[in-house]
């Protein structure tokens, strides 16, 4: 049915899937794949810890840039000590995923006289997640890196770290909150 080619290493870091164990891992090895009936290729991606079972080390120059992307990822400041404008500056990551309708909304939305026809036969519509909110989804990319903020500043304020009052200028309820704290201690 498929056809292997030999394991080769991964040169540039990058997020993929691992075949072995399912998670989104940095690969260190690949495999392409050819299926014999259509020719299709597929690729096989080996994370860290699943290659090792098979002998699959990564390479010494992949190992160095891992190690600078970890550093560069240490040295960053603290997003609670961010502004929400200089925290939306940095432009996290935001994936942009796709929800379907399900059969019983889009027979609400067929039935609508309050939307226009293109909303009436739409399918379904883009939502947004970021990391750092996992389990949540936005209608904007914008809605979800102002909601990790939010969320970072919280909890920091629940940890009993220092918030700047730069910081807390954008959210006045959180800085009243903040006061509340200070009186009881």
């Amino acid at each position: 049915m498929f056809k292997k080619k030999s394991v080769r290493p991964v040169l540039v870091p990058c997020i993929k899937r691992c075949c072995d164990c399912g998670d989104r891992k940095v690969a260190i090895a690949f495999q392409a794949v050819v299926h014999r009936s259509t020719g299709e290729v597929h690729f096989w991606w080996y994370c860290q810890e699943c290659a090792k079972w098979q002998g699959i080390k990564p390479s010494l120059d992949l190992l160095s840039k891992l190690k600078q992307m970890e550093r560069k990822s240490t040295c960053n400041i603290h997003t609670h000590e961010l502004t929400l404008q200089e925290y939306l500056s940095t432009k996290p990551k935001v994936t942009r995923l796709f929800h379907h309708y399900t059969h019983h909304e889009r027979v609400a939305r067929a039935g609508s006289h309050r939307l226009g026809h293109r909303e009436r036969d739409a399918v379904g519509h883009y939502i947004y997640t970021i990391a750092q909110r996992p389990g949540v989804c936005f209608r904007s990319p914008s809605d979800a890196r102002r909601a990790a903020h939010r969320k970072a500043v919280e909890l920091a304020l629940e940890q009993r770290l220092q918030v700047p009052q730069k910081v807390l200028r954008d959210y006045p309820w959180l800085q009243m909150e903040q006061v509340y704290q200070e009186e009881l201690a």
